[in-house]
């Protein structure tokens, strides 16, 4: 990356403290200014090398710029330097997984498969209550092959332990966990009574409407919670109203329905003009 001068001024000539420097670095961050806090972080480590903090926020920072190998020096010194921290591990984690999957089936990647893991497990170890280092290692029993520990039985046990946790996250867990181990009636079931509780959840809503469109189960339901989708706006992190279109037109697609798929294609073309699923389908439909 390019060096970004930092508020026009070098750390190196600065009278103020470790401190301030510090204060500064997660300042920029906190205010998105990444190549600085980037810049900033680095400095805070030439000044300090055992700064674990500023060596676990370059690694972050590389991980949101999807430089998976080059977050994972900066992640493990971090874990080296305070291996009691679970947001550490976490992170090193995340940056060996992702690594191994741009690797693809190599030796490489089986041994970061590995450590990757092991660095989740520890890191809810470390903090059983944490919602996002449970769902993290949730997602990886769901998709990692068994070679590397992929495993359906532990990731229902971890998703039934969130969900003492945190009921909703882990109905929303447990589902994904049916569905892969094609139980979708058990899925729409946790769906179903979450929406008796909060109807206008757009997550589950939406949920539920993506598996009905990849089960085939369930059309009206699936369509109905799509709709209703489209009424409500999407939380942060959630799904556009494009992708919901999308998957309203897959529905719609396996019903017969070729105009109102058609039209939801369209809709979503429209809101996202490079959503190529919507594109692909679009184009895939009979004259």
């Amino acid at each position: 990356m390019k060096p970004v001068a930092l508020l026009g001024l070098a750390f190196g000539v600065l009278a103020g403290s470790i401190g301030a420097m510090a204060e500064s670095a997660e300042a920029l961050l906190r205010q998105r200014r990444l190549p600085e806090a980037q810049q900033a972080f680095e400095e805070r480590i030439r000044t300090r090398p055992d700064d674990a903090e500023a060596h676990h926020q370059l690694g972050r920072l590389a991980l949101a710029r999807q430089e998976y190998e080059a977050a994972m020096p900066a992640l493990e010194k971090a874990v080296s330097l305070e291996p009691e921290e679970p947001g550490y591990q976490f992170h090193y984690g995340a940056a060996c997984l992702q690594h191994a999957d741009q690797l693809g089936m190599t030796l490489r990647a089986l041994s970061l498969g590995r450590r990757g893991r092991n660095a989740m497990v520890r890191a809810v170890e470390l903090a059983p209550d944490n919602v996002e280092f449970r769902q993290g290692l949730i997602e990886f029993y769901l998709r990692a092959p068994s070679i590397v520990g992929g495993s359906v039985e532990k990731a229902r046990d971890q998703a039934e332990a969130l969900r003492r946790i945190q009921p909703r996250e882990g109905a929303i867990a447990l589902a994904s966990v049916h569905l892969r181990t094609k139980e979708p009636e058990a899925a729409f079931a946790l769906y179903a009574e979450w929406l008796d509780r909060a109807p206008d959840d757009f997550q589950v809503l939406y949920l539920t409407g993506r598996a009905s469109a990849d089960t085939g189960l369930h059309p009206e339901r699936g369509v109905s919670s799509l709709r209703r989708c489209l009424e409500l706006t999407p939380p942060p992190r959630a799904v556009g109203h494009a992708t919901v279109h999308f998957h309203s037109g897959r529905i719609l697609q396996q019903q017969g329905d070729f105009d109102g798929a058609r039209a939801a294609y369209r809709a979503a073309l429209a809101l996202e003009p490079a959503h190529g699923p919507a594109q692909a389908s679009l184009e895939a439909l009979p004259p």
